[in-house]
């Protein structure tokens, strides 16, 4: 079989798992949907040259009975990846921060511990669970500055416990930042379009808190910040 012939093939695939997957109808493009998706954003020139060559073959483009183009090997081997990453997209769960793995504060919590550990470890989200590990709060790295604006000050004293400001963790209203929650089988894919949804009305996903169905009832499951989106675009 020639490399147009498994070119040909190859890009069928891609066709049929890019339907199956994202629910396409067989008279959309396949190439301009993909182009059109933040996760393929750099693929943007190899996806436009792999539709032009499957164009040309399958319009029988022949010079002296041969194809007026055979795609490489490397080009066919796009395909067939890009194909490979389609049929596994990944879900929220495969991508959060366990719940083993996540520092978490209770309402007992003296605030100082949590901004130092915030500090210290670089960690921009502090879920607040009670004992059932289910949300009450959440610490962001925004909280210190709307706090400050809202109150005109911030006692860090070892007294000051997480109790004290928790009605200024609430996890609606947040001025600029958006806190969700979403179920661990949600798709990635799904969860960068809420993303980008949230930030053209001008908030930001600060995180993404992960439960078994979505339910802010349910225990803590795990949490998405926009830099573990950022590590599988």
């Amino acid at each position: 079989m020639s490399n147009a012939q498994t070119f040909i093939a190859a890009y069928k695939k891609l066709e049929a798992a890019v339907r199956e997957s994202y629910g396409l109808e067989n008279g959309d493009s396949v190439s301009h949907f993909l182009c059109t998706q933040q996760r393929f954003k750099k693929h943007v020139d190899s996806i436009r040259c792999a539709q032009n060559v499957r164009n040309l073959l399958q319009h029988d483009a022949m010079v002296g009975g041969a194809p007026a183009v055979e795609p490489s090997g490397q080009l066919v081997s796009f395909v067939t990846e890009l194909t490979n990453v389609v049929l596994s997209r990944p879900r929220v769960a495969d991508v959060c921060v366990k719940r083993a793995d996540v520092f978490a504060a209770t309402l007992q919590t003296p605030v100082r511990e949590v901004v130092s550990v915030m500090h210290e470890r670089g960690f921009s989200t502090v879920p607040v669970l009670d004992g059932n590990d289910v949300v009450q709060g959440v610490f962001t790295e925004g909280f210190l500055f709307d706090y400050l604006a809202r109150r005109g000050s911030l006692d860090l004293s070892q007294d000051l416990l997480v109790s004290d400001v928790a009605e200024d963790l609430a996890l609606d209203g947040r001025e600029g930042e958006r806190v969700l929650f979403v179920k661990r089988t949600m798709l990635v894919d799904d969860l960068i379009d809420r993303a980008e949804s949230a930030f053209r009305k001008a908030d930001r996903l600060s995180v993404a808190l992960v439960t078994s169905t979505g339910k802010a009832t349910e225990p803590l499951q795990g949490l998405v910040t926009p830099w573990d989106l950022l590590s599988v675009l």
